[in-house]
């Protein structure tokens, strides 16, 4: 998976904060439009839990995805 830009942690939270409840914020950190789908039907089986339990790992997919994007410098 190739990385195209560096993350910004803040627009994470952003994203997170207003669009979670659809996954925008998994699409733009992991870049796996695939993804959505599953956490829908993840968010649905848990009453939103997901969307939760998403803020507490936003910041290592972040770090890593800018990990990703340095190496392929």
């Amino acid at each position: 998976m190739s990385v195209s830009e560096r993350k910004s942690f803040g627009l994470a939270i952003i994203l997170w904060f207003f669009l979670g409840g659809i996954g925008v914020h998994r699409i733009y950190v992991k870049e796996k439009v695939s993804v959505i789908l599953w956490y829908w039907l993840a968010c649905m089986v848990t009453i939103g839990l997901l969307w939760l339990v998403d803020v507490f790992l936003i910041k290592r997919w972040i770090d890593e995805a800018n990990r990703r994007y340095k190496a392929s410098l």
